[in-house]
């Protein structure tokens, strides 16, 4: 899968786009709210990881 981040009305603001399958198969809507951490592996590779918050 190829990431594509897009560029929002602000500056600072950047959309991540998820595939419908993804989105179909995990129940995604747009009510959910998700935490995101950003770390390192052991090769430097960036890794993103979002967590859905329950209500």
């Amino acid at each position: 899968m190829k990431v594509v981040a897009k560029k929002g009305s602000h500056s600072k603001v950047y959309y991540l786009r998820i595939p419908h399958d993804f989105i179909e198969t995990f129940g995604i809507t747009e009510s959910d709210d998700f935490t995101l951490n950003v770390n390192f592996d052991k090769d430097g590779n960036l890794v993103l990881c979002y967590k859905r918050v329950k209500k």
